[in-house]
């Protein structure tokens, strides 16, 4: 499991480093980061933009993950809302 770990990780770290250099604003709104997750806290009018470019962010081909093929690895991200974390859908 640490290789897939690691790599997850890896993927957030960039997507993080990436989105606050681009968008520090955004970035303001990251709160925890959790293995492959980042937790942010935002008002409900601007949680569809965040979630947007951390989509974007998480899901882009990693260069420096090339397959056997040639192709990049990208990965499929998931965003979850809520008002209380126990309870994001």
């Amino acid at each position: 499991a640490f290789l897939p770990q690691s790599t997850a990780r890896f993927i957030k770290t960039e997507a993080a480093k990436r989105i606050w250099n681009k968008r520090p604003d955004l970035a303001a709104k990251f709160r925890l980061f959790i293995h492959d997750e980042i937790l942010c806290e935002t008002h409900p009018d601007e949680a569809e933009e965040l979630d947007a470019v951390l989509k974007e962010e998480m899901e882009r081909p990693v260069p420096e993950l090339v397959l056997p093929d040639g192709t990049l690895l990208n990965i499929e991200s998931e965003g979850k809302r809520g008002q209380v974390w126990k309870e994001m859908k």
